[in-house]
């Protein structure tokens, strides 16, 4: 069974809270005693039978779907990318897919994913502004990851195999535009001094590196940043929402560096 579902997917956004279900949507059968489930079925079909008719059926385990849908399902949208994302890298993130995903955009496929209980990302490198089109396929039959028929995770018995996203679907600009302009401190030779946002170094040289640290100078407290969180917010939201959570870190109670560096170690930080 496959349907191309094409008024589920909200517009995309930064951070949107949207649901894209095929059952939800009316796509399926209508749940009967015939009904093939994920899991053992009907085990006693000599029980309840008042409830077995297809006018008055009640499914005797924890969740009845108003549709029983299982197979591939087409979600499809489109979306505009502004001018300010020129040459920039973004991430599509599904917070909770069910389960196997493919990713096409302006039909040319992507990627993949199939994870049950992790995000789906999918990498959109320079994306040029404009309109464009996502598609989304989403297959909840149990295939290549068999986690069997009975597993919580999938099986009708408990939350039931259901076809779809939910949760957060949200096109977003990651850290690479933070990241092009900024300078990472090099901090091997302060081993107690542990980043708030750490780097991952090359192979061959494998320091550890930080683009925000916090710490103790003298009798103040010290955030350290070596990112550019001041020019053209207005124009980088990435930037803009990690200043704003930096700030709020500072003026809140959890703001306590546990760790003590003295003003010259502090200066060869900064001046390298």
């Amino acid at each position: 069974m496959a349907a191309l579902i094409t008024r589920v997917l909200h517009p995309l956004c930064l951070l949107g809270i949207v649901t894209a279900l095929a059952a939800a949507q009316g796509f399926g059968e209508t749940p009967a005693f015939k009904t093939q489930w994920t899991g053992d079925g009907w085990r006693y079909p000599k029980m309840f039978k008042e409830w077995q008719a297809d006018d008055n059926f009640k499914f005797p385990f924890f969740l009845q779907p108003p549709k029983h849908y299982v197979g591939a399902a087409w979600y499809q949208r489109e979306f505009d990318i502004p001018k300010s994302w020129t040459d920039s890298r973004a991430v599509l993130q599904l917070e909770r897919v069910h389960w196997h995903s493919s990713c096409w955009i302006d039909g040319r496929e992507i990627g993949k994913g199939d994870s049950l209980g992790t995000p789906h990302e999918f990498e959109l490198v320079s994306l040029t502004p404009g309109t464009h089109v996502l598609t989304l396929r989403i297959d909840n039959r149990i295939r290549e990851v068999n986690v069997g028929p009975l597993s919580h995770s999938v099986t009708d018995h408990t939350q039931g195999n259901w076809n779809g996203i939910v949760g957060e679907i949200a096109l977003a600009r990651q850290w690479w535009e933070i990241q092009q302009n900024a300078q990472p401190f090099i901090l091997p030779e302060l081993p107690s001094v542990k980043p708030l946002v750490q780097v991952i170094d090359d192979w061959f040289t494998n320091r550890k590196l930080g683009y925000v640290f916090e710490a103790r100078v003298g009798t103040g407290r010290l955030l350290a940043c070596g990112a550019d969180l001041a020019s053209k917010l207005g124009q980088r939201p990435a930037a803009r929402q990690l200043s704003a959570s930096l700030l709020e870190h500072l003026g809140g109670t959890r703001f306590a560096p546990g760790v003590t560096l003295a003003p010259a170690a502090m200066e060869r930080l900064i001046n390298p």
